[in-house]
């Protein structure tokens, strides 16, 4: 529901909004983050995607990052890898119209058997 609360804001007010999708920001972090911080109009400056060269302190920074130089890709269709097949196409029933709101043109979305496009 939260999700689709947010899509209807980005649907309203595309000027305000900027929506971030995760399997595009790990496949090109560079050109994702330019584009947002150009949205935002702040500058993109390098240390954005150079962990290493941040302190990290305690707080709600994920613990992860610590050990992380850059975003990777790692995580990326994790769900193939901890959700068996049946429970997948189940999900994907149940949140394929959300998909398609977020990726209209199915660039970065799929369904579990990799043939069904959010198109």
């Amino acid at each position: 529901r939260y999700m689709e609360l947010g899509l209807d804001y980005v649907e309203r007010h595309p000027k305000r909004a900027c929506l971030a999708i995760y399997e595009q920001l790990v496949s090109d972090p560079d050109a994702t983050l330019s584009s947002l911080m150009h949205f935002l109009g702040e500058p993109c400056v390098p240390e954005q995607l150079n962990f290493a060269s941040q302190e990290h302190t305690p707080g709600l920074e994920d613990p992860k990052v610590e050990d992380t130089d850059r975003i990777h890709q790692q995580s990326l269709a994790k769900w193939e890898r901890c959700i068996d097949r049946n429970a997948a196409n189940m999900i994907w029933r149940a949140t394929g119209p959300l998909w398609r709101r977020v990726d209209p043109h199915g660039q970065w979305c799929a369904g579990p058997d990799g043939d069904v496009k959010c198109e």
